[in-house]
């Protein structure tokens, strides 16, 4: 039985309590798929949880009149909410953590109210209807005052379950909650979908990395012609540290055809040469090949222009084609005998691995993120690049990444892709 869906449905329209919230999970499924153990039910609960599709707005404190000492807690009364997800929605939150004091819940308000009055004095006693009332005259939108709010839950709270269908009572609290949306809870609510998509984009650059270490990063024991390249390479190397004039007068072509011809020389002693070189390992990186462009020059290019750049052309063909390398060595490599992974190799090509940033380190990156938007004097296109990089747009990573690194400097998404290096 799989709750997951009929969860996500249920959270559609509007927040719920979690008894409520399996209450209407249920009408999702077929009857013969229902289930009143908590078991299952509560196994989906924890796996959206998990995975950030839902959230945990707050816990609604129901005092039983009739139980004095405090209950413990409970799944019932968690209220549980959907991840806004669609930048419009995201921004409506921003824009509400922007301007608390907008008056943006009256339909909620006045429903609340009108199921106030609408208990029967018969039920309950007439003192408490008018302090009911009263107290919800008293809700401020501008100020909401939090002593009147939690007043309010407890009155409705202690109505007998005799007097009044339980399913009034919680309807009513939820609407209390409605017409509270705290600035905090907003700013809560922005920093989950913040971590949420910090965490994604690091999964995400994990998952690049360990596709790069494990497809294009090949490691293995070098073959008698790489090994023969690899001495002939060394000692035309160390030669041409060691001597200036080699230094200002030889070209890469001439460095080229004398590897070329010091691994003729050494032919004949490749078996001393492999067992000298018996813990020499080769790393590999696949990385594309350069297509041969035609010649890009301006409009106004004279005929000398073109003339070197077919020289340079030629130059660069010619040094391929005296290339000493095995053809099973591309130009991204390393021979090494010591104790190096595929992941120093990679590093050797600049490239890092995966950060996984700790929890109080991505709140910080938050707060940084939202004074900077803040301090901006104008700062409306800044607001909308936070909803789409908070959403699940298809570029949101990226604008969030951008937004980032403006504001703090820090970079999200690694480049793991190779075109940089292709050859």
């Amino acid at each position: 039985m799989r709750y997951t869906e009929p969860i996500l449905k249920a959270l559609k329209k509007e927040p719920l309590t979690g008894i409520k919230l399996l209450k209407e999970s249920n009408k999702f499924l077929d009857e013969h798929r229902q289930s009143n153990k908590p078991e299952p039910f509560q196994e989906a609960l924890l796996e959206l949880l998990d995975k950030k599709l839902i959230q945990i707005e707050e816990y609604q404190m129901v005092l039983d009149v009739n139980r004095p000492r405090p209950q413990s807690m409970h799944q019932d009364g968690f209220i549980f909410s959907l991840v806004k997800i669609e930048p419009n929605d995201i921004r409506q939150l921003i824009d509400r953590l922007e301007n608390p004091k907008e008056k943006i819940f009256k339909k909620e308000y006045q429903e609340l109210k009108n199921k106030i009055i609408g208990i029967k004095t018969s039920n309950v006693n007439r003192s408490f209807k008018n302090d009911t009332i009263n107290l919800i005259n008293r809700i401020d939108p501008i100020e909401r005052d939090q002593n009147v709010y939690q007043e309010l839950k407890n009155k409705i709270a202690g109505i007998e379950p005799s007097n009044v269908n339980e399913s009034l009572k919680e309807d009513m609290i939820n609407l209390i909650n409605k017409v509270n949306p705290t600035s905090s809870n907003i700013y809560q609510m922005l920093k989950r979908l913040f971590v949420k998509k910090i965490d994604d984009i690091e999964n995400n650059n994990l998952q690049k990395w360990k596709s790069l270490l494990k497809y294009k990063v090949k490691e293995k024991e070098p073959t008698e012609d790489e090994i023969l390249y690899y001495e002939a390479f060394k000692t035309v190397n160390n030669a041409y540290k060691n001597d200036k004039e080699m230094q200002e007068g030889y070209t890469e072509l001439d460095l080229n055809m004398l590897v070329i011809s010091k691994m003729e020389e050494l032919k004949e002693k490749i078996p001393e040469i492999s067992a000298n070189n018996k813990n020499l390992k080769l790393f590999l990186l696949e990385v594309p090949k350069e297509k041969d462009s035609p010649l890009n020059l301006p409009s106004q290019a004279t005929d000398e222009d073109y003339q070197r750049a077919y020289w340079e052309k030629d130059y660069e063909q010619n040094i391929q084609l005296h290339d000493p390398k095995p053809k099973s060595i591309n130009d991204k490599y390393l021979f090494t005998d010591k104790s190096l992974t595929k992941e120093d190799f990679l590093k050797q090509y600049g490239f890092i691995s995966p950060i996984k940033r700790d929890l109080k380190y991505k709140y910080e990156l938050f707060e940084d993120l939202i004074f900077y938007i803040r301090s901006q004097e104008s700062n409306q296109g800044l607001k909308y690049r936070l909803a789409t990089g908070l959403s699940e747009s298809r570029k949101s990573n990226e604008v969030l990444n951008n937004l980032v690194i403006e504001s703090t400097k820090e970079k999200l998404i690694i480049d793991y892709s190779l075109s940089y290096l292709s050859i």
